[in-house]
């Protein structure tokens, strides 16, 4: 990330318990890649809580995840709707674009997702 004049720090640790990492705050963006629609509804809220506190104001938060499955449970995440977004995350952030990813090519085990 040199060429973008970036610091990078990867960190491992539990996404739900993201006060225990001692990796700061203030930051302004945030990524999750896949993360979050596969928590329990415990995690979800420990998850938008942390990430929220790390963020400094006006941050950007890019959040990729699926819907949920269109024929009930199955492998895979279980996926989250626009409205729980907003529930979990609205307090902390406005939620500016929820839209489909039309480029995404989902594993076929995955079944009948829709990437959000």
């Amino acid at each position: 990330m040199a060429e973008a004049n970036l610091d990078v720090h990867r960190v491992h640790g539990d996404v739900t318990r993201l006060e225990t990492l001692s990796i700061g705050g203030g930051f302004d963006l945030l990524v999750d890649r896949g993360c979050f629609h596969g928590l329990s509804d415990e995690q979800r809220d420990r998850y938008a809580a942390g990430a929220s506190a790390l963020a400094a104001p006006g941050a950007v938060f890019l959040l990729h995840a699926h819907q949920p499955r269109k024929r009930g449970i199955g492998p895979g995440p279980r996926g989250i709707t626009r409205h729980e977004i907003e529930r979990r995350f609205g307090h902390a952030w406005e939620l500016i674009v929820c839209a489909p990813d039309t480029q995404a090519h989902l594993p076929r085990w995955l079944g009948d997702f829709d990437p959000m």
